[in-house]
């Protein structure tokens, strides 16, 4: 995984005895002068990544540039960081000289992984699969394989690279501000290998495997908040302890999920049943250490949450998280966007008063209904290690009782869309023809609109 800093003291007097205490390998004089050339290098490389990345995606079974260089560590990400750590002008010129070079040899990888990938075969894989050239089923397999083996070859050095960014970091700093470290590199490790776990967040596999708690309780105690007002230090002890826990969790989990990723991948281009129900348990073992840590410090808030500010801002509380294990389930519905524009629109008070009357009864079936579902999918991953989705080939399962909760969650998905088209066309029946044609139209290009950006 890279970043594991048992003693941070010790790392921090081996660096200065070593000596790269604010020198690493530079005068000071020297970064002053380079700084505007640093920043303007910095610009150039961001392009260039940015470009690496875009490329990269089209490669042949690359998701994203994630799939290529796993983590990387974005210029926004580490200004925080070094913002965090209060580092002065001085530190601050180094710092940047520090993420130059980082972000140089990230694109230098960047380039030698698409080689291998081009070297593997990635061109013929594309041809193949866009239909320009026809390649035996046995060979694309084999070529999507190597492809995707060429992507993860450039991992160890990936970790390398930070590893090594991180101990420069480290040398910049005094031995007071070790704890300090210690406290960013717990919120690093979250943003580097937790976060970017919710870019799935709209697929219906995902379940809650990049919520922060610490995110959701920041936003759950703005003002207006179900949250604003609770006394901080009532919590600050679960806060604590989940900040280690998560962080151990992982520091043993970060590359074994990214290794699961692409094993999965493999698995599923060689239609290897048995490997892809292996590698689907062990990513439920990794998903279900976080998920149940997530879960044990919501509660525990909720609780502090329940005796401080009422059982209203709990349920609440407790909403927010379901809301942000299962987004893909609790998503804006049509019924929800066509009540948004009557209220907007204001076509009249017996009409609004009316919608209103539909849509809340709406609402209060469809929470029900998602609930269900919620229930159904977590028995299927805490008892049965299965991953179930309503859209998922049922052929896969192995078990009757997982064949049962698929059953279950196919009916709750039809009461689902059942109820969302009776809603709609109650709310419809309220407008005129032209009013109607005026909303359909609105919601199509705010959909548009969304999927473009």
């Amino acid at each position: 995984m890279g970043l594991n800093y048992a003693d941070t003291g010790t790392q921090i007097r081996g660096a200065r005895a070593d000596g790269l205490d604010r020198r690493i390998g530079i005068s000071m004089e020297k970064a002053r002068n380079m700084r505007s050339r640093a920043i303007f290098r910095n610009l150039m490389l961001a392009a260039a990544f940015v470009w690496m990345a875009a490329a990269s995606a089209a490669g042949a079974d690359a998701d994203s540039a994630i799939d290529i260089i796993e983590p990387h560590l974005p210029r926004a990400q580490f200004a925080r960081l070094m913002q965090r750590l209060g580092i002065d002008d001085d530190q601050e010129l180094i710092a940047e000289m520090l993420y130059s070079d980082y972000a140089a040899a990230l694109v230098e990888l960047a380039e030698r992984i698409d080689q291998r990938a081009d070297d593997a075969g990635r061109q013929r894989v594309e041809d193949a699969l866009s239909g320009k050239i026809f390649v035996e089923a046995g060979e694309l397999r084999r070529l999507r394989v190597a492809v995707l083996e060429a992507y993860r070859s450039g991992w160890d050095e990936t970790d390398d690279l930070l590893e090594e960014l991180m101990m420069g970091v480290v040398s910049l700093l005094t031995t007071d501000a070790t704890d300090e470290f210690d406290a960013a590199m717990r919120e690093q490790r979250r943003a580097l290998y937790l976060h970017p776990r919710a870019a799935s967040e709209q697929d219906e596999t995902y379940a809650g495997d990049g919520v922060d708690v610490i995110e959701l309780f920041a936003r759950a105690t703005v003002i207006g908040g179900e949250l604003f007002g609770i006394d901080p230090d009532s919590v600050a002890a679960v806060f604590g302890g989940y900040e280690r826990e998560i962080d151990l969790a992982l520091a043993a989990s970060g590359s074994a999920d990214r290794q699961g990723r692409t094993n999965r991948a493999i698995a599923r281009i060689e239609k290897d049943t048995s490997a892809m129900r292996r590698e689907e348990r062990a990513a439920l073992d990794r998903w279900q250490r976080i998920y149940q840590l997530n879960q044990r410090t919501v509660s525990e808030i909720g609780q502090a949450a329940a005796e401080e500010l009422g059982t209203s801002a709990q349920r609440a509380w407790l909403n927010r998280f379901e809301h942000a294990c299962f987004p893909w389930l609790f998503r804006d519905t049509t019924p929800a966007k066509q009540r948004e524009w009557i209220t907007v629109r204001k076509v009249s008070d017996e009409v609004l008063h009316k919608a209103d009357e539909v849509y809340a009864g709406y609402r209060e079936e469809h929470a029900a209904l998602c609930r269900e579902a919620v229930g159904v999918i977590l028995r299927g991953r805490l008892n049965l290690k299965t991953m179930l989705s309503s859209r998922m080939d049922p052929s896969q399962l192995q078990e009757s009782k997982a064949h049962e909760l698929y059953q279950e969650l196919l009916k709750n998905s039809g009461k689902r869309a059942k109820l969302d088209s009776d809603a709609s066309a109650k709310l419809e029946a309220l407008l005129s023809d032209s009013q109607r044609r005026q909303m359909r139209a609105d919601i199509a290009a705010s959909a548009y609109g969304r999927r473009r950006r």
